[in-house]
């Protein structure tokens, strides 16, 4: 019962987030709605099924069949996407249940070492809340600093964009549905304009209901701003959080500085979000 109720709780947390996300995009007022009203037209956005009691949404205004199937998509591919991966963990977590519990003549296949007891992930890891721009001069410097804020947040995945299809990283569907991971951008000047756009619009949501972002650029921050191709707005957001390194990684791991960063991401959350 409580991992439905949590399962349920992520669900309607990420319903909030979309449906904050196009009353913002579409200048509407939108309302979820449990069950289906007495009658439907295009102020409505039925699911095609019930996702823990959502039917679907109501808009203050008409919709036109393209924003309908817009907000249709997006929450089919979200909250069906949170729901697969909360029945992955639950089934995870009962196979490793069964095997602990196997009698002590019974050795499994593969089984789990004994390790010392240890608290909770949340416990002893930082939740990192603000996206955030990483300079250094070279790309490696970018990377190692990513990876390291990456292993001591409980963020459970570090992906790298160009590991992305292409076309998912222009549908802000499918980066939602990638759920609570770190998305590494090694060179914000490799992001197409397009990419760029729908990162942005990513960034305005909860931040802990969708992928945390961490770019990096070989430019200075000033110098960026001049660049073309470089979406300002983006830019700007990204900058609410920005590291500059001005010596090697590893200076700061040996003098124990990366608590100072991740500090920084974990406590002060951006403007208008929790």
């Amino acid at each position: 019962m409580t991992s439905e109720l949590e399962t349920r709780g992520r669900v309607l947390r990420s319903a909030r987030a979309l449906k904050a996300f196009f009353e913002q995009k579409l200048n509407i007022e939108l309302e979820l709605l449990a069950d289906p009203p007495e009658s439907t037209g295009t102020l409505h956005v039925p699911l095609d099924a019930r996702v823990d009691g959502l039917w679907g949404l109501r808009a203050s205004s008409e919709l036109t069949g393209e924003a309908r199937e817009e907000i249709f998509s997006a929450f089919q591919t979200v909250l069906g996407g949170v729901a697969h991966l909360d029945q992955r963990r639950a089934e995870l977590r009962r196979a490793e249940t069964t095997i602990l519990e196997m009698p002590e003549n019974v050795i499994p296949f593969r089984r789990t070492p004994t390790v010392p007891a240890r608290t909770p992930v949340n416990d002893q890891r930082y939740i990192l809340k603000l996206d955030c721009l990483i300079e250094a001069k070279y790309l490696s410097e970018i990377h190692k600093m990513a990876t390291e804020l990456h292993t001591q947040s409980s963020r459970y995945a570090f992906l790298d964009i160009r590991d992305l299809d292409p076309a998912a990283r222009t549908r802000l569907p499918d980066l939602l549905s990638l759920g609570a991971v770190n998305l590494f951008v090694p060179d914000v000047l490799h992001l197409s304009m397009r990419e760029q756009e729908v990162l942005k619009d990513l960034m305005w949501i909860d931040s802990q209901q969708r992928p945390l972002l961490m770019v990096g650029t070989t430019m200075p921050y000033s110098d960026l701003r001049s660049v073309a191709g470089v979406h300002l707005e983006f830019l700007a957001l990204l900058s609410r959080a920005y590291i500059k390194l001005t010596k090697p990684f590893q200076e700061y791991k040996r003098q124990n500085l990366i608590h100072y960063f991740l500090d920084s991401l974990a406590n002060r959350p951006p403007d208008g979000q929790i």
